[in-house]
């Protein structure tokens, strides 16, 4: 719900009848310190919760780059000159399986009529 320029104005009418305007500029003085200080104390409690966590969050982060560096990438590094051809139906990962196991078996149907009867 939000307030439009009809509303707000109605507000500050409102606000100017009921306090008057000598009162008006120290009301809206202390609504700033107000809203500076509740802005000031929910930034320090963030701060002081995200800040434990990323500490605990960076301690946890360095093994897994120790791995990244002993393990991974030496790994990969061994691997980019090979051809491995893995790629994989996302849609139905046992389809190149099953074409597999069709070629073995065409292949041994294949020998055993090529050679007479076997």
């Amino acid at each position: 719900m939000a307030i439009g320029m009809p509303q707000l104005l109605l507000i500050l009418i409102l606000a100017l009848v009921i306090f008057g305007p000598k009162k008006l500029p120290d009301l809206g003085a202390s609504l700033g310190k107000t809203i500076r200080e509740f802005r000031d104390s929910t930034k320090d409690i963030t701060d002081s919760i995200a800040k434990p966590i990323k500490e605990i969050t960076d301690e946890l982060a360095k093994p897994i780059q120790e791995i990244n560096k002993e393990v991974v990438a030496p790994l990969k590094e061994s691997m980019e000159g090979l051809d491995l051809n893995l790629s994989v139906d996302i849609a139905n990962p046992l389809q190149s399986v099953t074409d597999s196991m069709t070629s073995i078996g065409k292949d041994i149907s294949s020998s055993f009529t090529s050679d007479g009867k076997k």
